[in-house]
């Protein structure tokens, strides 16, 4: 020790500091010293010592953490201040970093704690991350009194992480820590007199991250000494209390334990605020007071969890899902969660219903309906990949969206877009429905199986009709499921043909017949996808309702007052159908399936190939058809001369045109009109000429389709074209000999226009009641 040294900061000011401050940055390594400290005994340090950080130690002086004269500080605190006390340090967003807004660092390997001694003759504390230099010091400097771990980091290189550097003021026997290369080059070229850098003393995080606090920094302008703390509260007390003390602002970000930080966003269509994540130890779905919990999200959806590594076993960790629930309630309670991006333009949205979304037990990260389906499929014995994959192919979506679907477009009502957010929605619904979530294995075999029933309509023995699905043997490797559209009509107990595939659809193919032999393209799983005659893409569920045990005669009554009955409909008797099922009940497995379904496209079909087909007399082209419907011949009184466009402004008003003229080869103009129908929306009456439009003809798909525009809104689902169909573009036999001008349909994009429920009897309880009437 420097036997001459006299000076030592006033205890007014050294028990202040220890009065106030709990907590502050640094460390320090001996480096090359001015030259009225070169003579200072060099003691060793002891092997190995801060080995840990990958940082090889300085020998540490005799006299480490001894001030020099009064003189000396107040030139080097006088030197310094024209940096460090004007503001100008660390205040730059290029040197603090705060541009890049949250960072995600690994959590593995869990960090150390970095102990805090208090250095009785400065007043300034100064940290270690390394156990054997902490042990050095205590050994050897009596002076530095330990006081435990201050915060935690990491020891050496840590992806997202960065390097905080140290450097060790000469002057002043403290110690200068940062993060910014910059200001580290800076120090190094402008004060080589005053601090030496030792290399990296810790990894922290530059900019704000989950689980991660702020280490504020101050510069003593009479001492020209740093002081670092991570303690808010403190922060605020210098501040109003120590006037001597400039704030440089946020040196870096540190750990204020050794445990993982379980952190990500929570998300629906946007980022979830107000929203709970907790660590589900007792799967029981609800975040218990007793169980690891984060503060209510924010606007970005942001959770984050920190507990020290002893008050949750790893084994635990493991086994316990992180979960958040989603909260139903009025839009400015602050428990109810708020979905703040929709892409609607009305502002935040609510849940319509309490619901639960989960991550797979033992991980972090993303929790949104995505991973939650995820997880509902490692639930059920699938390794979380096996999961993924399955989903994946399940939603027809890339694999890594399932974590961030945020850049694909937002769901609006007006119109989808068919990509992962579309499915988080749908899985969304699903949940608020409360229907099990269910991971299909798309990849498994499968033998020939029977499908639902879909319609039934029975007359008499002999004398029935029924839609069910077939589904043929599968094997193993091909994802998804193949129905087959199997449509039978029995007359004197034999199978006729009835020709009921009387749909057709527009494909890339050409104009295709909707039969037995286009299979519906499929996947399992709930919620699950499938393809109608190559043209229809839809997302759907299904819950299923238990019929066994209960008579099948009861069961059809049932459904009789249900508006999704699907046995015996249109005020057919049932009579002759409840004689033959007699007393037979439904076995076990059976069950009544509600299906509901989102169509994702809107393909132009042909709804009825035996009555919406032209006169082949009349037009077998567009062209044709302009010049058999002329405005001039008219007929108000009952809509002669004009075409139909199905329902107009009411479910009794035909919306019917005709044409103007012709301003191109591809549109010209038109005149519409509205006419009264009768009670069965027949024989149109009263017609009055309502708006002038257009028409053009465009070709989609190779073929040419004439669409129209200038009439007021329709009470249908859909709007109305006429279309070609050439002999030539029919992937199957779609309609006879020569080419047609048919009127074909395509739904309105609008939400509302795609929505649709069905009910079903499943497979097993429809094999019984086929066996009961002996088919």
């Amino acid at each position: 020790m420097n036997s001459n040294f006299k000076y030592r900061i006033p205890l007014g000011i050294a028990g202040l500091l220890a009065t106030f401050l709990s907590g502050c940055g640094g460390g320090a390594t001996q480096s090359d010293m001015a030259a009225s400290r070169v003579k200072s005994t060099q003691l060793a340090s002891p092997a190995g010592a801060g080995s840990e950080s990958g940082v090889s130690p300085v020998a540490l002086p005799a006299d480490f953490g001894i001030p020099q004269s009064p003189a000396q500080i107040e030139a080097m605190a006088k030197i310094l201040s024209p940096y460090f006390g004007s503001g100008g340090a660390l205040r730059s967003e290029a040197l603090l970093n705060t541009t890049k807004g949250v960072v995600l660092p690994k959590a593995a390997p869990y960090p150390k704690p970095v102990y805090r001694f208090l250095n009785s003759r400065t007043g300034v504390h100064f940290y270690t991350i390394t156990e054997s230099e902490r042990d050095y010091i205590i050994a050897n400097f009596p002076w530095f009194n330990l006081e435990g771990a201050g915060f935690y980091a990491q020891q050496g290189p840590v992806s997202g992480l960065s390097p905080v550097y140290r450097f060790d003021n000469l002057v002043t026997g403290t110690h200068f820590y940062t993060i910014s290369e910059a200001e580290k080059d800076k120090v190094v070229a402008d004060y080589p007199a005053i601090f030496r850098l030792s290399g990296p003393g810790l990894w922290a995080s530059a900019a704000p991250a989950p689980g991660w606090v702020p280490m504020h920094r101050f510069f003593n302008r009479s001492t020209g000494t740093h002081f670092y703390t991570a303690n808010e509260v403190e922060r605020q007390k210098v501040v109003a209390n120590m006037p001597t003390m400039n704030y440089d602002g946020i040196g870096y970000y540190v750990r204020t334990n050794d445990g993982p930080v379980l952190t990500g966003v929570v998300a629906v269509n946007g980022p979830v605020q107000n929203a709970v994540v907790c660590l589900d130890v007792n799967l029981n779905n609800a975040c218990d007071g007793n169980e690891k919990q984060s503060a209510k999200t924010g606007t970005n959806g942001v959770y984050d969890i920190s507990f020290p590594r002893d008050e949750v076993s790893e084994a635990t960790q493991a086994a316990s899902p992180l979960i958040a629930v989603m909260v139903p309630g009025l839009a400015n309670n602050p428990n109810t969660t708020l979905d703040i991006d929709l892409g609607l333009g009305d502002g935040p949205q609510v849940t319509h219903a309490g619901f639960v979304m989960r991550q797979v037990p033992g991980k972090t990260g993303p929790i949104n309906p995505l991973t939650t389906l995820v997880a509902a499929g490692v639930a059920g014995g699938m390794t979380e990949a096996t999961a993924r994959g399955n989903v994946a192919i399940q939603l027809a979506i890339a694999e890594a969206k399932i974590d961030n679907y945020q850049d694909d477009s937002p769901i609006h009502v007006g119109g989808l877009t068919d990509n992962a957010r579309l499915m988080a929605g749908v899985t969304q619904g699903v949940l608020e429905d409360g229907i099990p979530l269910e991971v299909g294995d798309q990849n498994a075999s499968s033998a020939e199986q029977q499908g639902d029933l879909r319609s039934l309509r029975y007359t008499m023995n002999g004398y029935l009709s029924y839609l069910d699905f077939l589904l043929p043997a599968k094997a193993a490797g091909t994802p998804g499921i193949t129905l087959l559209d199997r449509r039978l009509t029995f007359v004197a107990g034999s199978s006729v043909n009835a020709d009921d595939y009387n749909q057709a659809y527009l494909t890339d193919a050409g104009w295709l017949r909707c039969d037995y032999f286009v299979p519906i393209q499929a996947t399992l799983g709930v919620p699950s996808r499938s393809t109608f005659c190559n043209a229809q893409r839809a997302v759907g569920a299904r819950s299923y309702a238990s019929v066994a045990g209960r008579p099948m005669a009861e069961v059809v009554t049932q459904l009789q007052s249900d508006p999704l009955n699907f046995i015996n409909t249109g005020g057919l008797s049932t009579g002759n159908l409840l004689a033959a099922l007699g007393n037979a009940q439904f076995p076990s497995g059976s069950s009544v399936r509600l299906g509901t379904s989102l169509n994702l496209n809107q393909p132009i079909y042909i709804n009825s190939i035996n009555t919406d087909g032209r006169p082949q007399i009349e037009a077998t082209t567009l062209e044709a058809l302009i010049a058999a419907w002329p405005a001039a011949s008219v007929n108000l009184s009952n809509g002669g001369g004009t075409l139909s466009l199905g329902l107009g402004s009411g479910d009794f008003k035909n919306l019917r045109v005709a044409f103007t003229g012709i301003t191109s080869a591809a549109g010209g103009s038109v005149q519409f009109y509205e006419c009264d129908l009768d009670s069965n929306q027949q024989n149109p009456s009263s017609c009055i000429a309502t708006s002038a439009g257009s028409y053009a003809i465009q070709t989609i798909q190779g073929a040419r389709v004439m669409s129209f525009a200038g009439h007021a809104e329709t009470v249908m689902s859909h709007v109305r074209h006429y279309v070609e169909v050439k002999a030539d573009h029919q992937a199957n036999s779609v309609i006879g000999s020569g080419d047609w001008v048919f009127l074909a349909r395509q739904l309105k994009p609008h939400i509302s226009s795609n929505q649709s429920e069905n009910k079903r009897l499943n497979r097993t309880g429809w094999s019984a009641m086929k066996a009961q009437l002996g088919l």
